[in-house]
């Protein structure tokens, strides 16, 4: 028997299934601990801007993923691919 998920893993997957709107994903990051609201806006807006890339919407992925790196996560792996995926939409360095 598999153990149920972490309440935010179990956001992700809902909004990533399309069970989730992006506005109340992006809600649902938030959190009182500092650090760990940080650390899940990084992964929020990062995710957000890979269903809207995924979808072409590469304007919107773009501003998804600079609202990423704005959070300042650089330790997180969504902020080390969003960086990626600005470089790649040729947006940063």
């Amino acid at each position: 028997m598999q153990p149920p998920l972490e309440p935010w893993v179990a956001k992700i997957g809902a909004f990533l299934l399309g069970k989730l709107a992006e506005d109340d994903f992006i809600a649902a990051s938030v959190v009182t601990d500092h650090d760990k609201d940080q650390g899940q806006h990084c992964e929020a807006w990062y995710y957000a801007g890979m269903k809207c890339l995924l979808s072409g919407d590469k304007k919107a992925a773009a501003d998804d993923f600079g609202q990423c790196l704005d959070t300042k996560q650089a330790g997180f792996t969504e902020y080390i691919l969003a960086k990626a995926e600005l470089k790649a939409l040729g947006i940063g360095n």
